[in-house]
């Protein structure tokens, strides 16, 4: 019973004498604080800047410690995993940054530098918690990267801290009588999404009716109804190969087939010479890359009535490049 006892007081006081050592701690670590830059395009970050990211760099002080003296200092050591860049794990592209320990940026970080912050410093941090702490900023801006691919973007700073804190303040004349120092290493973990840019597209259909008098080749004699699809890439990175889908309605007065008088009924009309083209050989051949539907969902049909098809999904083949356009036609009876 007495070792018993004798124990759970050994905890208490174990307990309280650390939590007297927190308390009285003149700053405090987070070990690890995230930043997130936000969601921009290759574009954007190519002609343009993102704002200024202001940040916690994970340090916060206690505002009694932080005494008019000479003395009192924090100093900030920083590296960066990826010397100041944010890169995409698997991919040759890199968003650069600047790194600043101010607003003006008249303080830039360098790799393996550090920025002291004197008394007089810190007194101006505007960052305060609860009025009793003031919390260390950092700030990043001036990004800028080309021909970047959709996705993460990322970069570890690692700091190391060391500071210098009054410990007793004479309360009648507020000098420094003591001085305690510390250290610790906190991890920030800066991120941005880079977003692809999306296609344009844009639909078309009219009625033609043909070639009367039949003296071309290329052109149906009979009347029939064409709708072109037009895909412009606005970005300036390229679309993702074999990645454009599209799914084109059918309206009520035209109905496709395989092929009308031997002209195909779906093709490529521009950008074949970039590379772009479908493989249609049928509406009931599922190896090519035309597939129909009645509903919209079932893209499994195989219909031996072309009026059952109400809907064409289209894979267009080939990388459409920054600026470029492919133009699809799909061709069909006018009813």
């Amino acid at each position: 019973m007495f070792t018993r006892m004798l124990g759970s007081l050994i905890a208490v006081i174990a307990f309280i004498t650390i939590y007297s050592v927190a308390a009285e701690a003149a700053c405090f670590a987070d070990p690890i604080a995230t930043a997130d830059v936000g969601r921009w395009t290759s574009g954007q970050l190519s002609t343009s800047r993102p704002a200024t990211l202001s940040t916690l760099a994970g340090m916060r002080c206690d505002v009694a410690h932080l005494a008019n003296d000479t003395e009192t200092r924090i100093v900030a050591t920083i590296r960066s995993a990826n010397s100041f860049e944010l890169r995409r794990a698997g991919v040759d592209a890199r968003i650069r940054y600047i790194a600043s320990s101010d607003r003006d940026n008249a303080h830039r970080i360098t790799q393996g530098g550090s920025i002291e912050y004197t008394n007089a410093i810190l007194q101006k941090l505007s960052v305060r918690t609860n009025g009793k702490a003031i919390a260390i900023p950092i700030r990043f801006l001036g990004f800028q990267g080309t021909g970047l691919p959709a996705g993460t973007y990322s970069d570890e700073l690692t700091i190391e801290w060391h500071w210098r804190t009054c410990e007793d303040v004479e309360a009648s004349t507020s000098v420094c009588r003591a001085h305690s120092d510390g250290t610790a290493i906190t991890t920030l973990k800066l991120s941005m999404e880079v977003e692809a840019r999306p296609p344009v597209v844009t639909m078309a259909v009219k009625t033609v009716f043909g070639d009367r008098g039949g003296t071309s080749s290329q052109v149906p004699s009979a009347p029939y109804r064409i709708m072109t699809v037009t895909v412009v890439n606005p970005d300036v990175v390229p679309i993702d190969a074999d990645s454009i889908l599209l799914n084109v309605p059918v309206d009520q007065i035209m109905m496709v087939s395989d092929q009308i008088e031997g002209i195909k009924a779906i093709e490529v009309l521009r950008g074949a010479e970039d590379g772009m083209h479908v493989s249609y050989r049928g509406l009931r051949d599922p190896s090519d890359d035309v597939e129909c539907t009645l509903d919209g969902k079932d893209w499994t049909l195989q219909p031996t009535d072309p009026s059952q098809v109400r809907f064409v999904r289209i894979r267009v083949r080939g990388t459409l490049q920054p600026s470029k356009t492919v133009v699809v036609a799909l061709v069909g009876e006018a009813r």
